[in-house]
């Protein structure tokens, strides 16, 4: 699956430093997670990503807010583009827990010129940097792959949990998520792909990388 697979280098596009601040329109509790998450060459859902350096007053990120964009380069084919992505927490997100709040854009623009834009929605294709238990996204997955309960601690966890047989463990402090976006005309080279932000919320990227293959990238046969 690795010749699949294309990490997109970032590093002339990003604008913002991985550490983020309230100061900066961020919820206070990002604060206490800026920066946790992982640095250079990394890989989920077996997927490899380039993210940032690994100083983190250095620009890593790709931060879009109050109408800005950002325009990257591909020039190849792909099935999916894959994005690691987190959005900003807020309180009035807790009065619809069901999500759907216009976030961004993923538009990509193809060689022959035209394009597709893709909504970026909280609690579909994105979500924020910290969710309690339950409240995840339903087009995306979390930065962490999930592992099989240890059944010997089953006493000192929640009934509710168990049920799945799996939990997902070692994400980071700043959660992130794993979005595949579905290129609607594959065997047309991508030329760009354009992040948009249309919230006055912040929206983060930390890494893209391009699939071509059968099937979808973050859909794991079961055993």
């Amino acid at each position: 699956m690795s010749g699949r697979l294309k990490p997109i280098s970032l590093t002339r596009y990003f604008n913002s430093p991985a550490v983020l601040s309230s100061t900066d329109g961020w919820h206070p509790s990002m604060d206490h997670v800026s920066g946790k998450f992982p640095r250079t060459e990394t890989k989920h859902w077996g997927i490899p990503f380039r993210f940032g350096p690994e100083a983190l007053t250095e620009p890593g990120l790709i931060v879009l807010s109050a109408g800005t964009e950002v325009r990257v380069p591909i020039g190849k084919t792909a099935t999916h583009v894959c994005i690691a992505h987190f959005c900003n927490l807020t309180d009035a997100m807790f009065a619809n827990a069901g999500g759907g709040e216009p976030m961004g854009e993923y538009v990509l623009r193809f060689a022959d010129g035209s394009e597709h834009v893709q909504p970026i929605r909280r609690r579909f294709e994105v979500n924020p940097f910290s969710v309690a238990w339950g409240g995840g996204p339903f087009a995306a997955q979390p930065s962490a792959m999930p592992v099989p309960w240890d059944y010997a601690s089953a006493p000192a966890v929640a009934w509710g949990q168990l049920q799945t047989g799996v939990t997902y463990a070692g994400g980071s402090a700043c959660q992130f998520w794993i979005y595949a976006l579905e290129n609607p005309r594959p065997q047309v080279p991508i030329k760009s792909i354009t992040f948009r932000a249309t919230s006055e919320e912040p929206l983060a990227i930390l890494g893209v990388t391009l699939y071509e293959g059968p099937g979808h990238p973050l859909g794991h046969v079961p055993r």
